[in-house]
C-alpha cells in the first residue's frame, strides 16, 4: 500500500470518525423542538419529488409528515414551519393510525414556502420556484461530491433538501424541506455566508475551503456550472446558487456574469494550487486592487446590507439575499433613472466602409493620442493584443507548477507594487494564521484538473463577460489615474477590458474576437466606448486576423461569426489589395453561415415551443432523449415513443437501429439542442434576455440579397456563368420579397444577359 493510500485512508476514517460523534451527540442531545409538541399535530399525506443531477428528471414518492399550522419565522418571500418526517414511511398511510407512530423520535425539518397576499402560494409560479431551490440544492450536492473526490483538506457537504405537495389540501401547496441544523462549528463559530453568486462577502474569516470549491466547481464541470452563495456552519451549506451558463437557476443565476464577478474577486491560493486548479489571469489593476485589501477588508462593496450574523432571524437572512441576487449588476446610473443616457455614440452600422476609409486615411498621416498613456501601458495593451492572437496553453505554469508537477513554493512577501511571489504569478496568497493554532496535515498535491475544448469556450466566454462588466463602468474603483491627469480620468479601466478581451480572444470567443477586430480599424464596440479613443492602436492586418480567427472557432453559434465575416470582407475590399479568389472565398463563407444561422433560429424555436408546454427539463412524446441501453450504463440518444399513464415509465426508439425500450425515468436523460449550435444564444435565455442589453457588433450590416449579388458579379467576372446566374436568380427573389423591385429587377435583367 503506498503512502498516498494510507494518507487518504487514514483521512477517510477520521472523516468516519466525526460524522459517528455527530451522530452521537445528535442522538443523546434532547429534541430542540420537543416543547412545540409536533407529535400531537395530526399526520398528513404528502409527496415527495427528489432531484436527479444525472438525468435532470424529479422522482416521485409518497410519505407522511408532521407539520406546525403557522410559520416560526418568515422572511421577505417565504414563510418558515417546523416539521417532523419519520425515517421509513409506513408501506401504508392513514393519518390516525400513524398519528402517534414514533413521531418523538421523528428527525426535525424546515419547511419553506413561498407567500402570495399573506397566504401560502399555490400558483404554478411558486411550485416551479420551490423546485428550482430544489435543483439547486441538488446541484450544488452534485460538484462537493465532485469536489469530495479529491480529497482536500475539508471534506463538504449540502443539507439534503427535497419538495413535498400537499396532496389533500386546497391548490395542493409544495414546499421546500431541508434538515434543521443548529449549533456551532468546530471553531465556534454560527451560520456563516462565505460568498455570493457576485463575489466575496466574508468580512472576517475568510476561509479557503468555500471559495476554492466555488472555483472547482466551475473547473469540474467544465466551465457549465459555478456554485455560489456557500453558507452554512462549519463546512455543511445550504441555499446555494448555481451560476450556469445557459441561466438555468432562477433569477439570482447570473450565468456567465456571475462567474466573471466571482473570479475577478476570487485570490488563487496554496489550496488551489493543491487541488490542481489553474490559475485565473487578472489584469494588473485588478491585481494592483485585489492587493490594497488586509484580511480585515472587503473585497465586495456591500453598503449598508444587513449580510452579517448581527441579524436576529437566519431565514430573513436568506430571503434577503435572495432578492440581492436580483440585483447585484445594478450600477449607479442604473439606479438614477433621470440620468439614464447612452453617453457612447455608436457608429452607424451602415456607414462601416465610410468608418474604415478614414481610418486608413488615418493610418497614413498618423493621429494624436485621445487619452494619454505612458510607455508601460503602451506595452500592456501591446502585450495583451500578443496574447488574444495565440491560443491559450495551459501548461505547468497556468497550474503554479514545476515542469516535474511539484508545486511552487509561494513567497509570502508583497511587493511595494501590491503584486506578490518570486515567480511572478501577482496573486496575493490568504495568509491569516490557521485558528487556534491547528495544524492542517501535509498532503500529496492531487493532478492538475483536466482543461477541455469545452472548458476553454467558456472560460473565455467568463473573460469576455468580465471585459464587459469593466466597459459597463462595474468598477469605477479599479481605475488608475496618473497624478498629472487625474483631471482626465476615464469611467472604467480600459486597460482591464482589453486584457479580458485578449484573453477571451486567445480562447477562441467570437465576440471577444469581433469586438477587438472592430477596435483596430476605429469601429465602435458594444463592450467599451473607450476602445476607440486610440486606446487600441488602428491595424488592418491584426484585424484581419481576428476577423478569421473568429470565423474559425468551432464552439460559437453563427450570428457573430456573420458579423466576422462582413466585417473582413468590408476591409479587404475598402484596402483593394484582395484578389478576386480572396473575396469569394469570404462571401461564400458568410453566405454559408446565414443559412446556418437560419437552422439555429429554428432549433431554438422548437426549444421554446417545448419550454411553453411545461418545463424544459420534462420529457413529452416526439422529444430527443438518451436512454440507457439495457441498464448496461452507456446512454444511446433516440426519441420518446410513449410515456406511462403515471408517467414513471418512458419508451425510447434509438437513432441508430431503431429498436424500442421502455425504461424508468432515472434511466432517461432529456436532450438538450445541441450546445455548439448555441453556445453563444442560449436555450434557455440569452445575454440580451437575462440583462437588458443589446450586441450592436453582432448587427449584420449587409442583407443577404446583396452578398448574394457581389457573389455573382465576381462569380461571372472570373467565367463562372452558371454560378453567376443562379446567384443572380435567388438574389432578385430575395430583394422582391423584401420589397426592393427596381434593384429585382436589374439583377434579372443581369442574369438573362448572361444566360444568352
Amino acid at each position: 500500500m503506498t503512502a498516498a493510500t494510507c494518507d487518504r485512508e487514514a483521512a477517510r476514517e477520521r472523516f468516519c470518525e466525526a460524522i459517528r460523534c455527530a451522530a452521537a451527540k445528535a442522538v443523546a442531545m434532547d429534541d430542540v423542538w420537543a416543547k412545540h409538541n409536533i407529535q400531537a399535530i395530526p399526520a398528513e399525506r404528502v409527496t415527495r419529488y427528489r432531484y436527479s443531477v444525472e438525468t435532470r428528471q424529479f422522482m416521485k414518492d409518497q410519505t407522511i409528515v408532521k407539520i406546525e399550522g403557522r410559520p416560526f419565522t418568515h422572511g421577505a418571500m417565504r414563510h418558515c414551519f417546523r416539521m417532523k418526517k419519520l425515517a421509513t414511511p409506513p408501506q401504508s398511510a392513514s393519518n390516525h393510525r400513524f398519528h402517534g407512530y414514533g413521531w418523538s423520535r421523528a428527525l426535525n425539518y424546515v419547511a419553506k414556502c413561498y407567500m402570495e397576499n399573506g397566504q401560502i402560494a399555490t400558483s404554478q409560479e411558486a411550485k416551479d420556484a420551490v423546485l428550482t431551490d430544489v435543483t439547486l440544492q441538488y446541484e450544488a450536492m452534485h460538484w462537493a461530491e465532485r469536489f469530495n473526490e479529491i480529497n482536500p483538506p475539508k471534506k463538504i457537504d449540502f443539507i439534503r433538501a427535497y419538495a413535498i405537495e400537499f396532496v389533500d389540501r386546497p391548490g395542493k401547496p409544495m414546499f421546500a424541506v431541508e434538515r434543521f441544523i443548529a449549533g456551532n462549528d468546530s471553531y465556534g463559530l454560527g451560520f456563516l455566508k462565505h460568498n455570493t453568486n457576485s463575489g466575496f462577502v466574508d468580512l472576517e474569516e475568510r476561509r479557503k475551503t468555500p471559495q476554492v470549491f466555488s472555483a472547482h466547481s466551475f473547473y469540474s464541470s467544465q466551465g457549465k456550472r459555478l456554485v455560489a452563495d456557500v453558507q452554512g456552519v462549519g463546512d455543511l451549506y445550504t441555499d446555494p446558487q448555481v451560476l450556469s451558463m445557459d441561466y438555468r437557476f432562477g433569477d439570482g443565476d447570473l450565468g456567465p456574469r456571475g462567474m466573471a464577478l466571482f473570479f475577478k474577486t476570487f485570490r488563487h491560493c496554496d489550496m488551489s494550487d493543491s487541488l490542481g486548479i489553474p490559475i485565473f489571469p487578472l489584469s494588473r489593476n485588478e491585481l494592483r486592487h485585489q492587493a490594497k485589501y488586509s484580511d480585515d477588508e472587503s473585497t465586495f462593496s456591500e453598503g449598508s446590507s444587513p449580510y452579517r450574523e448581527e441579524m436576529k432571524c437566519r431565514f430573513k437572512q436568506l430571503d434577503f439575499n435572495r432578492q440581492m441576487r436580483k440585483s447585484v449588476l445594478l450600477r449607479p446610473i442604473d439606479l438614477e433613472s433621470e440620468h439614464k443616457k447612452d453617453t457612447a455614440k455608436r457608429t452607424n452600422i451602415s456607414e462601416m466602409s465610410t468608418s474604415i476609409r478614414r481610418s486608413l486615411r488615418q493610418l497614413k498621416v498618423g493621429s494624436p493620442c485621445v487619452i494619454k498613456r505612458h510607455q508601460s501601458d503602451i506595452d500592456e495593451i501591446t502585450s495583451s493584443l500578443n496574447i488574444g492572437l495565440t491560443d491559450s496553453i495551459f501548461d505547468h505554469n497556468a497550474f503554479h507548477r514545476f515542469e516535474s508537477g511539484e508545486i511552487r513554493p509561494r513567497n509570502k512577501r508583497r511587493s511595494s507594487s501590491g503584486s506578490n511571489d518570486e515567480d511572478g504569478e501577482g496573486q496575493r496568497e490568504l495568509t491569516k494564521p490557521t485558528r487556534r493554532g491547528s495544524m492542517v496535515p501535509k498532503r500529496q498535491p492531487t493532478p492538475p484538473m483536466k482543461i477541455t475544448e469545452e472548458t476553454k469556450s467558456n472560460l473565455g466566454r467568463v473573460h469576455y463577460h468580465l471585459a464587459c462588466l469593466h466597459g459597463a463602468d462595474r468598477f469605477p474603483e479599479i481605475v488608475q489615474t496618473h497624478e498629472e491627469s487625474v483631471d482626465e480620468k476615464p469611467s472604467h479601466d480600459f486597460f482591464s477590458v482589453v486584457f479580458h478581451l485578449c484573453h477571451a480572444a486567445s480562447l477562441k470567443n467570437v465576440p471577444a474576437c469581433l469586438a477587438l477586430a472592430r477596435a483596430r480599424v476605429g469601429l465602435d464596440t458594444f463592450v467599451s466606448p473607450l476602445l476607440k479613443s486610440n486606446v487600441i492602436p488602428i491595424d488592418f492586418e491584426s484585424s484581419k486576423e481576428f476577423c478569421k480567427r473568429a470565423l474559425a472557432s468551432d464552439r460559437s453559434n453563427a450570428l457573430p461569426k456573420v458579423a466576422a465575416g462582413c466585417l473582413l470582407y468590408q476591409i479587404v475590399e475598402d484596402e483593394g489589395t484582395a484578389g478576386d479568389v480572396e473575396k469569394m472565398s469570404i462571401l461564400e463563407e458568410i453566405l454559408q453561415l446565414m443559412n446556418v444561422s437560419v437552422e439555429e433560429k429554428r432549433i431554438i424555436k422548437e426549444h421554446e415551443e417545448k419550454k411553453s408546454r411545461g418545463k424544459a427539463d420534462v420529457l413529452h412524446v416526439g422529444d430527443k432523449a438518451e436512454g440507457n441501453y439495457f441498464m448496461e450504463g452507456t446512454y444511446y440518444p433516440g426519441v420518446i415513443l410513449e410515456i406511462s399513464d403515471d408517467g414513471n415509465s418512458v419508451t425510447i426508439q434509438y437513432d441508430d437501429d431503431g429498436s424500442s425500450e421502455t425504461l424508468s425515468n432515472e434511466n432517461v436523460r432529456s436532450l438538450e439542442p445541441p450546445s455548439e449550435i448555441l453556445a453563444a444564444q442560449t436555450f434557455a435565455l440569452s445575454d440580451e434576455e437575462a440583462l437588458g442589453i443589446i450586441n450592436t457588433d453582432e448587427e449584420c450590416p449587409f442583407e443577404k440579397y446583396d452578398l448574394m449579388a457581389k457573389l455573382a458579379e465576381l462569380k461571372a467576372k472570373n467565367g463562372n456563368s452558371s454560378a453567376a446566374i443562379a446567384l443572380y436568380s435567388n438574389a432578385a427573389e430575395l430583394a422582391l420579397n423584401a420589397g426592393k423591385v427596381k434593384t429585382a429587377n436589374s439583377w434579372s435583367e443581369r442574369a438573362a444577359e448572361l444566360d444568352t
